[in-house]
């Protein structure tokens, strides 16, 4: 960070203690419901989202509209600092209850990596969905799981090459993911990349053995996926690159 950027932090976070400390509302939200705590971390502020919770009474399950808490937005935007303290403060900052009635001890974890948005993504999910390799990475090797899938049914594997990222499909494909994970739809890495027209994703995943003959729920090979979806490009790749010439007739509907 240059001299300059740190003295615009350290202003913005003076401006914003003062905002507070003069009776600005810190539980304001925006139109999306981010509290003033959610922006600071998706903004990967550091420092004032720890003002925030430290001083000022923030809590880790703050959510927006779409059901993202602080550790959520952290894995959703890639900020691995952030998201690690957010853990962390889970961890170490334990809510302690006393039971009246059993006179144990209670704990909850604030921060754990099986938090879920409105669509059932843990941070994982996220990170994997928007390409953030270091943040796949970071969680898969504390606690987080390749089973885990939204509501979808999507895993990592499916959302990474659903959205294109091959560093991230790479290095799951590495790590113990699989090609014939499927969603909801029946739908294996190889269809869901036809229905989105990836074509450096679908020459990769036919490199590494992706079946070309593989079926949805509804029947279809990843040739007739993408005609379904109007892909020209994937079409022609796989008629003409492949020589799938009429594959989606001549295919058996179970060659498994």
């Amino acid at each position: 960070m240059s001299l300059a950027s740190f003295f615009a932090l350290l202003a913005l976070i003076l401006f914003d203690r003062y905002l507070v400390e003069k009776g600005a509302n810190v539980k304001d939200e925006n139109n999306y419901g981010c509290t003033c705590f959610l922006l600071a971390v998706i903004n990967n502020y550091i420092e004032i989202a720890r003002m925030l919770y430290y001083e000022f009474g923030a809590t880790l399950t703050e959510k927006n509209n779409e059901g993202e808490t602080a550790l959520l937005c952290a894995a959703n935007e890639g900020h691995l600092e952030l998201l690690q303290w957010l853990v962390q403060e889970g961890i170490w900052t334990l809510k302690l209850l006393i039971s009246l009635f059993t006179n144990s001890y209670i704990f909850w974890l604030g921060s754990d990596l099986k938090q879920r948005d409105s669509y059932g993504c843990a941070p994982l999910l996220l990170a994997a969905m928007n390409g953030h390799l270091n943040i796949v990475e970071w969680l898969l090797a504390h606690g987080s799981s390749l089973d885990e899938k939204n509501m979808y049914g999507c895993t990592a594997m499916l959302l990474a090459v659903i959205n294109g990222h091959r560093s991230v499909s790479e290095w799951l494909l590495n790590h113990g993911a699989s090609l014939s994970e499927r969603n909801k739809e029946g739908e294996s890495a190889i269809l869901c990349v036809a229905n989105e027209g990836h074509l450096e994703m679908m020459q990769w995943l036919i490199e590494v053995g992706a079946d070309i003959y593989d079926r949805n729920n509804e029947g279809e090979t990843a040739l007739l996926c993408a005609i379904d979806t109007g892909r020209l490009h994937i079409v022609k790749y796989l008629i003409e690159g492949r020589h799938l010439f009429f594959a989606f007739l001549q295919a058996p509907l179970d060659p498994h």
